[in-house]
């Protein structure tokens, strides 16, 4: 009888050849039943998996090699270590050894669980905040500092010199000054605010949790906004929101392509 080993996949090697022998001695490895039959139609299922996922095979890189993978999902072999099969349950984000167990005894691979809400929820997930909304906030404090000062000085002198006009074009001055400050704040604290609620909906996205029924159209109405400014970063960002949020109604199929990418990659483990 032929051993599991002769078909063992190498994650570290290029794609190999099915008469080409491996010494495998994992006694799980070489339980598993040699039918290639078998093997191709559990595959085929991996790879319609990977397509309901809206995956490509790029989108294992830094996970397992894109050869092992067209391999396993074309039939040709089966990992030839047990890390490999970990690493296929996050790719196509299944329960932990739900496709070793379809390999080994035919049971049906389990989807990564979903909390329903009600259940604990998870840590807060990490935020790449903009650098360039931190920088701004931290400008429109100096700048609030600094018209502080200067207002107390002109209304100083103002008062000294009992003069009503010098006190109205100082409240004049200092009120066209607030409001770029208040711009400055009100951009920078949008963008912060977004990256934070981006990297929640990302997470709990990745992780199968469901948004409780009162946050997501919290979520819905609040952030998915126009942004204070019209730049195409940030009316970017609401889009991707709202795709996160699957409120997305005139989304192209090129956007969506590119968000199903983007998030992918952001949430990669």
């Amino acid at each position: 009888m032929k051993s599991q080993g002769d078909d063992a996949v190498d994650d570290e090697s290029p794609p190999l050849r099915s008469t080409r022998r491996h010494n495998r001695t994992d006694p799980d490895i070489a339980a598993i039943p040699h039918d290639p039959e078998t093997w191709k139609r559990y595959g085929a299922e991996l790879k319609k998996r990977r397509v309901s996922l809206g995956l490509r095979h790029e989108d294992a890189d830094g996970i397992v090699s894109i050869p092992v993978l067209s391999r396993i999902e074309n039939g040709h072999g089966v990992p030839g270590r047990m890390s490999t099969w970990e690493k296929l349950d996050q790719f196509y984000r299944f329960e932990p050894g739900a496709i070793y167990k379809m390999f080994r005894w035919g049971e049906e691979p389990v989807p990564r669980r979903r909390r329903s809400f009600g259940q604990e929820p998870l840590a807060e997930y990490p935020v790449r905040l903009p650098l360039e909304a931190l920088t701004e906030y931290m400008e429109a404090e100096g700048d609030l500092k600094q018209l502080a000062e200067a207002f107390r000085e002109r209304a100083d002198s103002a008062v000294a010199d009992n003069d009503p006009q010098a006190m109205r074009s100082a409240l004049e001055a200092i009120h066209a000054d607030t409001a770029s400050v208040q711009g400055k704040i009100a951009r920078s604290s949008a963008r912060l605010l977004r990256a934070w609620v981006i990297a929640q909906v990302e997470g709990r996205k990745a992780d199968g949790v469901e948004l409780d029924p009162i946050s997501k159209p919290v979520l819905t109405s609040q952030l998915s906004r126009e942004p204070v400014t019209q730049n195409d970063k940030d009316l970017d960002e609401l889009r991707y929101l709202r795709w996160l949020l699957g409120t997305s109604n005139d989304l192209s199929a090129e956007d969506d392509a590119r968000f199903t990418a983007l998030f992918t990659e952001r949430t990669r483990e």
